[in-house]
């Protein structure tokens, strides 16, 4: 029986995903579990000691500034002083980048014409991650304000079965 087309083409996938495996000695493991943080714009957390020291610092002072007075507020406190330093990266990323197109013109002309493709790729990459690091501190910070001013509302509404000066006896 012929195999249909979207047939073949699983078949050959297939086949060639047995020889992508991937490393196969515990060396390889470690050294490919770490492909993903060169430079920590992907990172989940802070990527090293002096980032989980920066943002403890930022996330103390933010909330000097907006006194949670919960555990949930605090949390979004800590998100907003995380969204804080991801911007402060893509700057000093970017400035790196500016720095080596400076570096690059320096260099004999078909360098340049070969870097110049790669630097507009990371500064695109630089302003994706900037973009998503601004969107998460405004949406974080509407969060925040949202949820500070429900709980004030909930704090001066009256409780339902209080007696109102406002009906009559």
């Amino acid at each position: 029986e012929a195999l249909t087309r979207e047939q073949a083409i699983v078949a050959r996938n297939r086949a060639n995903a047995k020889h992508s495996t991937g490393p196969r000695t515990e060396a390889g493991k470690r050294r490919s579990s770490k492909n993903a943080i060169t430079h920590g714009l992907t990172a989940q957390g802070p990527t090293d000691a002096a980032d989980m020291a920066d943002r403890d610092r930022r996330s103390a002072a933010i909330a000097l500034d907006m006194q949670p007075e919960t555990q949930i507020e605090e949390a979004l406190v800590d998100r907003i002083a995380a969204a804080f330093q991801r911007l402060e990266k893509a700057d000093h990323f970017e400035s790196q980048i500016f720095d080596g197109a400076i570096q690059v013109r320096q260099r004999p002309q078909g360098v340049t014409l070969s870097r110049q493709r790669e630097l507009r790729q990371t500064f695109e990459l630089v302003n994706r991650y900037r973009g998503t690091a601004a969107n998460e501190l405004v949406n974080t910070l509407r969060v925040y304000a949202a949820l500070h001013k429900a709980r004030r509302d909930l704090e001066e509404a009256p409780l339902r079965n209080e007696p109102s000066a406002q009906i009559p006896k």
